[in-house]
């Protein structure tokens, strides 16, 4: 997995590659133990990228912004935690590599259209057949 990030690609950190000062930074920062940060990814696998619940999951967005810190963080960006929460979400993207799960979205089910204030749109009128 990688990110784009207002244009620029990141490899998603893996907890096995953080230094210490990345996992204290996570603790002091964004107040996750490395524990806590495996369950994150599990977690954010529940969602789609740009769904409307992610965004209304507190716990998502959290983890979301850590993930996105620690891969700006790898690469070398000095960039505080806070910092990298305050990206616009229309700036960041997840990118699939070669290997990633990538489950196809369920055609069931339907995702409300959201409007550019973050509410959903509302439906469409009803159109009467002739």
């Amino acid at each position: 997995m990688k990110f784009r990030i207002e244009g620029r690609e990141y490899a998603a950190a893996e907890v096995g590659r953080l230094s210490l000062a990345d996992i204290d930074a996570l603790e002091d920062q964004a107040g996750m133990t490395v524990a806590q940060l495996e369950e994150a990814g599990e977690y954010l696998s529940g969602f789609d990228e740009d769904s409307v619940a992610m965004l209304s999951d507190r716990r998502a967005r959290h983890s979301l912004g850590a993930f996105v810190w620690l891969a700006r963080l790898n690469a070398g960006d000095e960039v505080s935690f806070a910092e990298s929460m305050r990206t616009p979400m229309a700036e960041i993207e997840m990118v699939a590599e070669d290997g990633d799960e990538v489950e196809a979205p369920d055609p069931t089910v339907s995702v409300p259209a959201v409007t550019g204030a973050g509410v959903p749109a509302a439906p469409a009128p009803a159109v009467a057949a002739v």
